[in-house]
C-alpha cells in the first residue's frame, strides 16, 4: 500500500515539474532581472517560492481550494475534456498569461501564470458574490483581495466562470506588476470570456 502511494506522489511530482518547465521555458516565470528590479524599485521580496507558484499553490491548500499544493491537481496540456476546467493562453494588453481552472468546494478556482507578474488565483464563488483574488504582498505570503468586478448593468449578480453572459467589468488591484521593465504597484483586472468560460485577465498599471 505504501510503495502504491509513494509511486503515486512521485508521478504526481513529474506532472507538476512537467508543467512547471513548460511555464518556464514560455517565459511565464519571472526572471532573475525581474526580481531585482522589483526588490529594487518596490522594496518588496518575491521568494524562489513565488517566482514558481509554489507559494500561491500553499496558500490555496491551506485555504482548502486545492487537495495538494501542486500543479499535478489542475489540468493538463493538450487536455481535450474540459469537465474539470480547462488552460487558457491568452495576451490582453500585451502580456501574455496562462490560466489554469478548477472545480473547488467554494467555486470554480483559476490560477494564472503571467510575464509580468508574480502568478495570482482568482475564485469565482458559488454564491455569485464578488470575484476574490489572491495576489502576492510580500516575501512567500499572499492577500485576498475582494474586486468589485462585475457587468455594467449593475442589477446583474458579479460573473460567473461558467456563464458568459454576465461576464464583465474591470477593477484596479493593488498587485504589484512590471509594464515592461518597469514596476508598478497597481495592475487593471477585467472579466472576459473564453472558450466558453469567464475568467480574470490583468494588464499592468491603472
Amino acid at each position: 500500500m505504501g510503495a502504491v502511494a509513494a509511486t503515486g506522489s512521485v508521478a504526481a511530482d513529474a506532472d507538476s515539474g512537467d508543467k512547471l518547465a513548460r511555464l518556464e521555458a514560455a517565459g511565464l516565470t519571472l526572471s532573475e532581472r525581474d526580481i531585482e528590479a522589483v526588490s529594487a524599485e518596490l522594496d518588496i521580496e518575491v521568494t524562489e517560492d513565488v517566482r514558481t507558484g509554489q507559494a500561491l499553490l500553499n496558500q490555496l491548500e491551506s485555504d482548502g481550494l486545492l487537495a495538494e499544493a501542486t500543479l499535478s491537481v489542475l489540468p493538463d496540456f493538450g487536455a481535450t475534456d474540459d469537465a474539470d476546467g480547462q488552460i487558457h493562453d491568452l495576451a490582453e494588453g500585451g502580456s501574455r498569461e496562462v490560466s489554469f481552472t478548477t472545480m473547488t468546494p467554494r467555486g470554480r478556482l483559476q490560477v494564472t501564470y503571467s510575464e509580468s507578474s508574480a502568478p495570482f488565483a482568482a475564485l469565482f464563488p458559488e454564491d455569485g458574490s464578488n470575484v476574490l483574488m489572491y495576489v502576492h504582498s510580500d516575501g512567500d505570503s499572499y492577500e485576498q483581495v475582494e474586486t468589485s468586478i462585475g457587468t455594467t448593468d449593475r442589477d446583474e449578480q458579479p460573473p460567473t466562470t461558467d456563464d458568459c453572459d454576465n461576464c464583465g467589468g474591470c477593477d484596479c488591484v493593488g498587485d504589484w506588476c512590471l509594464d515592461g521593465a518597469v514596476p508598478r504597484t497597481h495592475k487593471n483586472t477585467c472579466a472576459t470570456c473564453d472558450n466558453a468560460e469567464c475568467i480574470i485577465t490583468t494588464t499592468c498599471g491603472c
